[in-house]
């Protein structure tokens, strides 16, 4: 990643984080990624971001996963092993939306086991 796409990277985190009203010490809290990687991150500082890290940002935040992987240049779809997210990534979808999907495909297998 170039200098510029690890900036463009770092401000849409930041960007999101501020949407949610958390400051970085929050973000890690809810991530268990520590403040001091975000703010270098935030700053642009990152042109390897680990892409475990980015991708579990990108569903805390609900930020677009399109967006980040077209940053990353489609690096983070390789980190997308968790079906939820390979959701979003697939059909663009929001956090909540996602959370619909589970809940009703949820629904479908606790009535196929009560049959």
């Amino acid at each position: 990643m170039k200098d510029v796409q690890a900036k463009r990277l770092g401000q849409l985190v930041a960007k999101a984080r501020k949407k949610q009203g958390w400051s970085q010490r929050q973000l890690e809290i809810r991530t268990g990624i520590p403040h001091t990687w975000l703010a270098e991150l935030e700053r642009g500082h990152y042109r390897q971001p680990a892409p475990d890290r980015i991708a579990l940002l990108v569903d805390v935040l609900g930020m677009s996963i399109r967006q980040v992987d077209q940053i990353l240049g489609g690096s983070l779809e390789t980190a997308l092993l968790d079906w939820k997210r390979v959701l979003r990534l697939t059909f663009d979808l929001t956090a909540e939306e996602t959370q619909r999907v589970e809940e009703f495909v949820m629904a479908l297998v606790r009535e196929e086991r009560d049959r």
